[in-house]
Formats: C-alpha cells, structure tokens, sequence
C-alpha cells in the first residue's frame, strides 16, 4: 500500500481480492489489515487502501438472507442499537450549521510539543534549540556563532548578583529591632548557595575533519536515529511518592498486600490518546503500569455471525467521518464508497428476521449513514486550491459515498436527501453576508450525484434542482457556480422534456454567465461552456442496440424560445449572444480554449449560421492554429 508505483499499488489490491476468494474465512484479518491504510496521511496509500477494499468486497458473496421458517423467527422489537438510529423525522440540519463544530483540517495537535516522556536534559536541548530558532540562529552558519557553551556561561555567571541580593536582604533583616519580631527568624548565610550543575549533555563528536557533505549526511543520520528513538516510549506511573508524602504523619506504613514485583515497561506508539491505553493495578499498591489497549481496527471480528458482514467495519468508518484530521475523514468516505457500491443492498440485514423487518433495519441503516454524510456536508471547511479551482476532497468523495448510498434507498429517503441539500443550498436561518460558501459547494456536489445515480426520480426532483442550478449559476463564488454547471449536464434531456418553463431562464442564466466571466482564473468557465454546448448540440446516450443521438436545439420548445426571443429582442440573437465566445479563445486556462472551440463547433453544426458566421471566427481559428502550444 505505500509502494510508490500506482501498478504496484493496484497489483498488491488485486492479489488482495485473490487472497478473499480463495479463503473467504479470511475476510476479517484481511480488512484489520486494510483499513488502517485509510488512516495514513499519504493521498496514494488512502486511495490504494480502498481499491484494495473494493477488490475484497467483489469476492464476499452477497448479503440476502433468506425468510426464516416459523419457528425461528426472532423479533427485532428489542433492538436497542437501530432504534437509536437517526432518522429524518428528528433530524435538523440547521441546528447542525449553527451549533456544530466545523472540522478543518486538523485540529493543531501536530503543532504542539510533547516534552512528557523526555528526560530533562532532553528537554533542556530541546528548549536551547527553539530558543535559537526564535532568536533567528537556528541556520546552517549560525552554528559557530552561538553554541550551548554561551548559553552555560551566561547561567554560571547569574549566583554573584544573586548572591548579593541576598546579602542585601540578610543586611536589611539584621536593622529590624527585636521587639517587633514575634517569630524566631533564622539568620540567612551571607555565602551564595550552591546552584545544582546543569544536566550534562552528550558531547558532540568532532567534525572538523569532515567534509561539508559527510556532516549533513551525519546531521541527517542523528536526527532519523533520534525520530526512531522517539517513536518506542516507556511509560510507568509510580504513584509512590504521593502515598508516602501523605502518609508520613499518619501513622506507620502499611504492609504490602503481596510480593513487591517492579513495574512491567510497556511500549506506547507516539500520537496515541490516552483513551488507547488501561491502567492495570499491581501487588503492589503504589504502583500501576500503563499498558496499551488492542488496536482500533481490532474491533472488526468476526463477533456476529448473523448479521451484515461489514456491519463492524462501517461503524468504525462512521466515527472516523467526524475526525479532526482531513486525512482520516478523506479514508472513511473512501471506505465507504468501496463498501456500498458492492454490497450495498444487503447494509443492515439480519439472518432470523422476516423479509419486512429487514427492510425496515435496511432502510433505517441507510438513512443513518445518510444524515451522517450530510452532517459532514455541514461542517467540513476543508479546500485546497490546484492549478485554477478548489479542490475539497472530503467533500467530493463523501458526495460519491452518497450517490452509492442513494442507489439502494427508498424514494421517500431519496427525497429526504434532496430536501436536506436544497436547505445547504439556501441556508435560510442565515443572512446572505452569512452565508457559509463551503456549506453551498457541498450541497451543490451532493445534487450533482444524486440527479446522477436517480434518474428514475428526476421528474420528483426536478423542479427543485432546476431553482438550486439557477442560484448556483448566479453565485458570488466561481467554485459554486462551477459546480453548478456540471448538475445539469446528466439530466439535459429531461429537464427539456420535462421542466419547458424553465429553458428561458437557464439559456439567459448561461449566456450572462460568460458575459460575467472576466477574470482568467476562472474555473467555472469550461464548466459553463460545456453546459451551453450540450444545450446546442449532440447529447449521446447509448441505448443498448440502438445509439441515440440529439440536439437539444432541435427540440421545438428550445428552438421556438430562440426564434422568439431574437425576434422580441434582438439582443438575445446569436450575431449578439455568440461574440460573448471570441474572448476565451485565448483563455490561459487549457480546458476554457478547448471549450471555447467545441461549443462553436456546436453552433457551426446548426441551421440558419450564416447570420451570425463572420470573419472573426476564421481569424480566431487560425490564430489559434498559430500561437496554441498545447497539441
């Protein structure tokens, strides 16, 4: 999984899924394995992690209990764990935008030191080297300039003024009359005390016979040796001193209970939390060992025989969902997808159950994943920028998990969904200088796969979606509006055939767009093209034998729209609308030029071109030709 070759990644999550299927006992030990994976910080390794999962969950058989006879039937009436299920007749989500927590991208722990398991002369250098940091003398030809024989000489040197101050004081002390001390005082020694040395540290090996090189290559060996060094910590409690500093006036001490055994040393991995390890009593009573706890993906056994095999694995991604770090919520969403898109439909079901229950438990499982997905919508503010656009992938990869999610949920559930992302979309508990545009980015996203996965429920969606893509394509954000373009492109056919009312605006919403479009890193430009040049032209869809391919100009209600609205107004022509193109045909941004051609390549295809085809086109195609440097 960390191999830095993408072939010998997928080869290794192959041979993975090979493993499952010929010993398919071997599912838990195989996933324990795996998905510690979707914890690392590397992007590749997540990513190899869940191909490797998915490879795994093509080899487990499908999950579909059979109904049960009558007389082992069991009932689900005390199942406490699904009846504290979330469903959407409790759920608000605007009480989550105002009140949750957001989740960034960590939390800042890294940040911060840990000085609880070293020793003080450890700590001591550690300090000098953070002190020489702040003071700008941490560089690579400060190091002569200042050393710790500096930093030593300065605190030697401190006991003569300390040791005058105190003799001010003793001389102070000694003028006061007697009669006004009522407390025998003891006369302080004019003599300084003694300051304890400071903790020796390990001399520095002699360097100066060695070349510049073969010190950074020393350097850099000290500082991997000290990285490994700190990675294996002993912890031991030794509560001892506390008793015995309470216990000496009371009274004798007490007996030991049995033979007094030393403390065992246990390992504890860096970075872990305390919650990782139990505290184990000892014969003797002062004294307690910290030992580590099992590892989180230890709690995928094999503990249910009856129920959905990845029922363990789920729970555990779920509650990663909501870590502070980006990383592991970037995991969990992609172990999830891996998961639903293979097995799905058999989330939540139980062998002993009648068909009926078990799709209540199915449903109710769906749901639950559902609200906790669009809570992470909610709340996650993480986005990093490449080349010209945002890139957030919690939330994208959590949108995939949801459109593998909605495959299998009911149409009310699906509705549930949409309702929930439109109230993202609008936030109307918040003014509009309120308004949180990564909360809008994610509803967008979670519209784009939803309409994708359901087209058998567009016609119920429709209208709803029709009214977000307007108020995306209009918003102040570029990232927002790209998004919003793209919602469109599965659906264009039916939203022609069935939302005519709304081709008017869309079409104006479109061309403003580009009038609006001036800056060069706008990323929402290709986006919008690509929308416009499947408003005007081939929109292919393969029919099994036979392959369809439209026009959406060559539906009468797009074309009747067009006449009339050239003839009303002869701003909204195409001599008007199409020199709104001729600006990005040089657009710095690679994938805008190429949509820039191939939406006029959509026009040129049209009928009745010659009112609008001029010089200009030909002198831009060829300009093109000339100057382009991508081929």
């Amino acid at each position: 999984m960390n191999s830095s070759t993408s072939a010998v990644r997928a080869t290794a999550a192959q041979q993975l899924g090979e493993i499952q299927k010929q010993h398919p006992g071997e599912l838990y030990n195989l996933l324990q394995r795996v998905v510690v994976h979707l914890r690392s910080d590397q992007w590749e390794t997540r990513l190899a992690a869940g191909q490797a999962i998915e490879a795994i969950a093509s080899n487990v058989p499908q999950w579909d209990p059979q109904e049960p006879a009558q007389s082992e039937k069991t009932s689900i009436g005390c199942d406490d764990s699904y009846e504290n299920k979330l469903t959407f007749e409790s759920f608000n989500i605007n009480s989550v935008l105002l009140h949750g927590r957001p989740l960034l991208g960590s939390a800042g722990k890294e940040y911060d030191l840990d000085l609880n398991d070293l020793s003080p002369a450890e700590r001591l250098a550690l300090q000098r080297k953070n002190l020489k940091q702040r003071l700008g003398l941490g560089s690579q030809f400060m190091d002569e300039l200042l050393d710790d024989a500096d930093i030593n000489a300065e605190v030697l040197s401190s006991p003569t003024t300390f040791g005058a101050t105190s003799t001010a004081v003793t001389t102070t002390m000694s003028t006061i009359p007697s009669a006004m001390i009522t407390s025998p005082i003891k006369q302080e020694s004019t003599t300084p005390p003694q300051l304890p040395p400071p903790p020796s540290i390990a001399p520095e090996p002699d360097l100066s016979g060695l070349s510049a090189r073969e010190r950074n290559r020393l350097k850099r060996k000290a500082k991997k040796d000290a990285k490994d060094k700190g990675k294996e910590k002993v912890r031991v409690l030794d509560l001892g001193s506390s008793r015995r500093t309470g216990n000496e006036t009371s009274g004798p001490p007490l007996a030991p209970v049995g033979p007094i055994t030393s403390p065992t040393a246990v390992k504890v991995e860096d970075g872990q939390p305390e919650e990782y390890f139990n505290f184990t009593p000892q014969p003797c009573s002062n004294k307690i060992v910290v030992e580590a706890k099992k590892d989180v993906s230890s709690a995928i056994c094999e503990d249910q025989k009856n129920e959905w095999p990845f029922e363990s694995v789920c729970e555990l991604l779920c509650l990663d969902l909501f870590d502070s770090r980006w990383e592991i919520r970037h995991g969990a969403a992609i172990g999830l997808r891996e998961i639903l898109k293979v097995h799905g439909y058999g989330a939540g079901r139980l062998i002993g159950l009648t068909k009926e229950e078990n799709e209540q438990r199915h449903h109710k499982w769906l749901n639950d994943i559902a609200i906790r997905l669009l809570c992470v919508f909610a709340l996650d503010r993480f986005g990093d920028f490449v080349s010209d656009q945002v890139v957030a992938p919690v939330r994208e990869t959590c949108s995939q998990t949801m459109g593998a999610l909605l495959r299998y949920m009911s149409p009310e559930g699906v509705q549930n969904v949409h309702t929930v992302l439109l109230k993202l979309l609008y936030q109307s508990d918040f003014g509009e200088s309120q308004s949180i545009w990564e909360v809008r980015h994610a509803g967008m996203l979670g519209l784009k796969y939803a309409v994708a996965v359901r087209k058998d429920l567009v016609e119920t969606m429709l209208d709803g979606t029709v009214g977000a893509v307007i108020l995306g394509l209009q918003d102040r954000d570029d990232d927002v509006r790209a998004v919003a373009a793209s919602i469109l492109l599965p659906i264009a056919e039916s939203f022609v055939q069935l939302s005519p009312h709304n081709i008017p605006q869309v079409v104006s919403v479109l061309w403003d767009c580009l009038k609006d479009l001036k800056d060069d890193l706008t990323s929402s430009t290709g986006n919008v093209m690509d929308l416009l040049g499947k408003s005007t032209v081939k929109w292919q869809f393969d029919f099994r034998e036979n392959n369809l391919i439209t026009k959406l100009f060559s539906f009468p209600s797009v074309l009747e729209y067009m006449r009339t609205a050239a003839a009303s107004n002869p701003a909204q022509s195409l001599s008007t609308l199409i020199p709104r193109l001729y600006p990005f045909f040089r657009h710095t941004i690679m994938s805008v030029r190429s949509a820039v051609l191939n939406t006029l390549l959509t026009f040129l295809s049209m009928q009745d071109v010659e009112e609008w085809v001029d010089d200009r086109i030909f002198r831009l195609a060829f300009q093109n030709m000339i100057v382009e440097e991508k081929r």
